[in-house]
């Protein structure tokens, strides 16, 4: 299940800062449009500012603390 930023572990204040990577923030947005800034860079964060492995994790579901897969129930 996919858990956004408020699920998951605190930032420090070095990398909830707005001003890191934002530029890569805005580039993963364009792809990535349903998902928020906060988990974008959060994503940066873990791939070092890397947008191409980035969004490569994105789209493979690779990405720490995130689980893309739908998952149907019956009920």
């Amino acid at each position: 299940m996919y858990n956004s930023s408020s699920f998951r572990r605190p930032q420090t204040t070095a990398e909830a800062a707005p001003e890191k990577y934002r530029n890569e923030v805005q580039q993963l947005k364009e792809l990535f449009e349903t998902w928020s800034n906060e988990d974008l860079q959060s994503v940066l964060i873990e791939t070092s500012g890397d947008v191409e492995l980035a969004a490569a994790r994105i789209s493979e579901g690779q990405s720490a603390g995130y689980d893309l897969r739908i998952t149907v129930t019956h009920t």
